[in-house]
């Protein structure tokens, strides 16, 4: 199974994979991990003919709430398999509000995609990864909520209807904590050097997460 781009589909940077170079990816990175390959994301390349290609391996844990597990990123050159040398990462896959996950895998949609619980070392990482998957879920699940977004006071942002259409369509890129605040951004980091999308604060309340701020974002 591959995921292509942003959409799932193969575009004009992301070309499809044969069935060579998808069954060399999936040997390598399974031979390395010595685990089953779940699914592939490739992503797009503007000089080369295929972009990075993440390789998400089977979860280690999951519940009808959430998944975890690892992922590897892997390059094709000259027709040999290159694996990133700080793979594996690990991933988290939350499943949408009243639609649990079974023990059925299949590609995810493009809202369901993994992402992932930091953006490196460091302390705000380490805060962050410690925080428990119960809680993870809440966040998630916040972010999801059209609702969530009612009533926010952001004058400067006369958009207000078209990003939160938009947010609520864009799967979850990564959470990181700054501060006091959970920041959670949203949409797609394509080819390692650019992306776009939505990222969202929130602070704890007694009885779970708010929306204080929210923003477009582009690399």
């Amino acid at each position: 199974m591959v995921f292509y781009d942003e959409k799932g589909a193969p575009s004009k940077y992301t070309t499809a994979l044969s069935e060579t170079e998808f069954g060399r990816i999936v040997n390598v990175v399974s031979a390395r991990a010595k685990t089953a390959v779940w699914f592939l994301r490739a992503q797009p390349s503007f000089l080369e003919e295929h972009g990075p290609v993440i390789v998400y391996l089977v979860p280690q844990k999951q519940t009808p709430r959430i998944r975890v597990g690892n992922a590897y990123v892997a390059w094709l050159t000259r027709g040999e398999v290159v694996l990133h040398p700080r793979s594996p990462f690990v991933y988290t896959q939350v499943s949408q509000w009243g639609h649990p996950f079974t023990g059925e895998l299949t590609l995810p949609s493009v809202r369901d995609l993994p992402f992932t619980l930091h953006t490196g070392s460091g302390s705000a990482s380490k805060e962050l990864a410690q925080i428990p998957e119960e809680e993870v879920i809440r966040i998630a699940d916040s972010v999801r909520e059209p609702s969530s977004y009612e009533g926010l006071s952001l004058p400067r942002r006369p958009t207000w209807d078209r990003m939160a259409r938009e947010t609520l369509e864009l799967p979850i890129l990564k959470m990181y904590r700054q501060g006091n605040k959970i920041h959670v951004r949203l949409g797609f980091q394509l080819d390692g050097t650019w992306g776009h999308g939505r990222e969202v604060a929130l602070e704890g309340t007694s009885t779970g997460y708010k929306i204080v701020d929210w923003d477009e974002w582009i690399s």
